[in-house]
């Protein structure tokens, strides 16, 4: 499950590895805006529980995505 968080809320992987197959598809407007758009715009809401799914899954919070929302977080 930690894994698949970490790649499901990771916009650069999404673009990188599931954009080109997805405007097979949709419209690339829809992926960029509606999916991967989504995905960036309700990152801080499910930040905690990637935090805890990957708490539990390491022992601790290692993933650069855990990093560097943290400091986008504790910014505000």
């Amino acid at each position: 499950m930690n894994v698949f968080l970490l790649f499901a809320f990771n916009a650069d992987l999404l673009r990188e590895h599931l954009r080109e197959k997805w405007m097979e598809v949709f419209d690339f407007t829809y992926i960029d805006d509606k999916i991967i758009g989504m995905v960036e715009k309700n990152l801080p809401s499910v930040q905690e529980i990637i935090r805890y799914v990957e708490k539990r899954a390491t022992g601790k919070n290692l993933n650069a995505l855990t990093a560097a929302s943290n400091s986008v977080l504790s910014s505000r």
